[in-house]
């Protein structure tokens, strides 16, 4: 067992390695000067220099990988080149949302895979099994981003049931403003009893909880379904 344990560590840590280099080389391959991009189009030469020395740019290849690896391992994600804020901070910013969205697509494909994988199990060779065979060989499928744009287009654009963007409304904020306990919006709005908010999250996260939870629930459809009918 020990060394089985062993062995899986190993194989981790070279996979992580791995990721490390290869994500490394990647965006110093990618055209165009890192510096740039941090200090703006019209930075002057000066500016540009003082830059890649801030960011160790000016460095070799291998040197940076190094410091790369070193700031990694002491939780240190750098610079977002965009924002100038550090990079864990803005991780911290939208983890949670993502986080949510996730919990949300998989109770709900769970809630409905399930179900429907049981009943083609038990009706199989009918009519309804082939309704729901075809409904999950859709949603493994369908690409992600297709999927997106036809939900969008019909529940949004054509019958203006639901929106696109955003955790919920905006002019909430002033309106009923949300108490944060977990930074999950839903959560904390359900926590709070803030249900003008509660009800708008639960809308904004139909369309993108439906996109993500495609594939599961044509998966979770095909592991019940191998279930002995009966």
């Amino acid at each position: 067992m020990r060394r089985l344990l062993a062995r899986r560590f190993l194989q981790a840590l070279i996979v992580v390695v791995g990721v490390v280099v290869v994500t490394f080389g990647v965006a110093r391959l990618v055209p165009g000067d890192p510096a740039v991009a941090y200090a703006g189009p019209r930075a002057s030469r000066a500016q540009l220099e003082q830059v890649h020395r801030q960011l160790h740019l000016d460095a070799a290849w291998p040197v940076q990988l190094v410091d790369y690896g070193r700031d990694l391992l002491r939780g240190d994600l750098g610079t977002s080149l965009h924002t100038r804020r550090p990079v864990a901070d803005d991780l911290a910013t939208a983890v949670p949302a993502s986080l949510e969205l996730v919990i949300v697509a998989l109770i709900a494909a769970t809630a409905l895979g399930v179900p429907l994988g049981i009943v083609a199990a038990r009706q199989r060779g009918r009519v309804l099994d082939g309704a729901i065979r075809l409904l999950s060989t859709l949603s493994v499928s369908m690409p992600v981003f297709w999927l997106g744009l036809i939900l969008q287009n019909v529940f949004f654009h054509r019958l203006g049931w639901l929106p696109v963007a955003g955790e919920y409304t905006a002019s909430l904020d002033y309106s009923s403003p949300l108490t944060v306990y977990t930074h999950l919006t839903i959560v904390d709005a359900a926590l709070g009893g803030n249900l003008p908010v509660l009800e708008s999250a639960l809308g904004h996260v139909i369309l993108p909880a439906a996109v993500v939870a495609a594939y599961p629930l044509g998966a979770a459809r095909v592991i019940c379904a191998t279930a002995p009918s009966g």
